[in-house]
């Protein structure tokens, strides 16, 4: 437990960790800014317009967290603010993976957050802004439960549950994209 209060502290985050952070979030939204500024969609995002409510349909898929995001952000579906969101979350992300590769050079480091926010997974799942957040915020949990497994060496039992989470989701998804 204590290494995840020294991960949160403040003077833990130095000037090189808040460049990278920063660096992620702004290669991620100068790189896709064609997707928001566009709008250019997946085919799902088309059905759901500006506004999208989960209902049904995504609890049958397992996607619980989708219902609980989309209520956070009022249920509008905005591409700037799905992709801001999602570059934020994808920028704590890369810290994390930063962390727990433990690279120390500070160049490293941001190939590394530059390499995350021109992925094309990364933009992919940008494409479908109506859940794009909730998924990103899905990649920021699995890595943190790997961070917790590779940190925490007498309690790895904190990570299983969102680790099962996240399995349970993949799966879902993975089976529903191949009946179609």
């Amino acid at each position: 437990m204590e290494k995840i209060k020294t991960l949160f502290k403040k003077d833990n985050y130095d000037k090189e960790k808040r460049t990278t952070f920063w660096v992620t979030i702004v290669t991620s939204m100068i790189v896709h800014f064609q997707l928001y500024a566009l709008m250019i969609t997946g085919p799902d995002t088309l059905i759901n317009s500006m506004y999208h409510q989960a209902d049904i349909w995504e609890a049958m898929l397992l996607r619980f967290g989708l219902d609980i995001i989309q209520r956070l952000k009022g249920n509008i579906v905005s591409p700037v603010l799905a992709t801001l969101i999602s570059s934020v979350l994808l920028g704590i992300t890369v810290i994390l993976v930063i962390n727990i590769l433990e690279i120390k050079n500070k160049y490293y480091k941001y190939i590394t957050a530059i390499l995350f926010a021109v992925a094309p997974n990364f933009s992919a799942t940008l494409t479908f802004f109506y859940c794009s957040d909730a998924y990103i915020l899905g990649m920021l949990l699995a890595t943190l439960a790997v961070y917790l497994m590779r940190k925490q060496e007498k309690h790895h039992y904190l990570s299983l549950p969102n680790t099962a989470t996240n399995k349970t989701s993949e799966c879902s998804a993975t089976s529903t994209s191949r009946k179609k």
